[in-house]
């Protein structure tokens, strides 16, 4: 034993351990002498996990408010692309109709003419939920259609719901 209590092994008058030695570069078993243990071997330490902890938090913390607003984006905008769909329906209605736009009454034959026959799909909440006929209002996602000043048999102004309010996109014709 030298140096205290642990063991050096040697191989042919050739220590496979060494001790680092300051101002010398750390010695190495090669392979040809066998598997070499180092008593220097470290994993990383304390400081070195903290700053990639640090580093990593930093990221998910600028990464995850962004995800979180892209997906929110993208929920309106399919809450627009569902106004369009309704816009289509009720345009077709008009000219299966000689230029008369659908009231309440007519929610059926609307329906008829969306896609598959079906109500369209709320974004945020994967449920396919009917238009509203009336003043805009409703939780996000809800789309509907309400009256121009001359009534819905003249025209249309169809609505949607965001996230923070009524969104921007008005679709109509009076």
């Amino acid at each position: 034993m030298i140096g205290g209590n642990l063991p050096i092994m040697v191989l042919e008058g050739q220590p496979l351990i060494r001790r680092p030695q300051p101002g010398r570069p750390r010695a190495r078993a090669t392979p040809s002498q066998g598997v070499s243990l180092r008593l220097d071997a470290r994993g990383f330490n304390l400081i070195e996990l903290m700053v990639v902890v640090a580093v990593l938090s930093a990221l998910f913390a600028i990464a995850i408010p962004n995800y979180y607003a892209m997906k929110a984006r993208t929920f309106e905008a399919v809450t627009d692309v569902n106004m369009y769909d309704f816009q289509i329906a009720v345009i077709h209605f008009s000219i299966d109709h000689a230029g008369i736009y659908p009231t309440p009454a007519d929610d059926a034959e609307i329906k008829a003419g969306m896609k598959g026959g079906l109500y369209p799909e709320n974004p945020f909440t994967d449920v396919q939920e009917p238009w509203v006929w009336g003043i805009p209002g409703g939780p996000p996602g809800t789309i509907g259609s309400e009256p121009p000043p001359g009534g819905y048999t003249v025209g249309y102004r169809i609505w949607g719901m965001g996230r923070a309010g009524q969104l921007p996109l008005m679709l109509r014709c009076n």
